[in-house]
């Protein structure tokens, strides 16, 4: 029997980690900071409201996880974050990617 957090279930930790550690980080910063972080550039948002924008859309997009309040509010500020770290190296992912990869390890430790 296996006992389900969310939509994480302990029975299978390996895939989880996979998942969570390396496959969601590489996909969702190759998506939202590469993607829509160059198309909301691209159509003129204000750099200033980029990470604010972006940032919500994140949180917006996990809302399949949590519907708590306090818990959207910090997916904004993850978003928010991974989006000046990306722009802060010159463009790179790498940085919000390891960024998102530690976030994401550090909340399976928590569960």
């Amino acid at each position: 029997m296996s006992a389900t957090v969310g939509t994480i279930t302990a029975a299978a930790p390996a895939t989880t980690l996979i998942t969570a550690v390396l496959i969601a980080p590489l996909a969702e910063e190759t998506i939202y900071r590469r993607g829509l972080d160059d198309t909301l550039n691209r159509i003129g948002l204000h750099p200033i409201a980029l990470p604010a924008v972006s940032g919500a859309i994140f949180a917006a997009a996990h809302l399949h996880i949590t519907t708590s309040a306090s818990t959207i509010a910090v997916l904004a500020v993850i978003g928010a974050t991974l989006t000046t770290a990306r722009r802060a190296s010159g463009g790179r992912l790498t940085p919000s990617i390891v960024i998102h990869a530690i976030i994401n390890a550090t909340a399976l430790t928590a569960l």
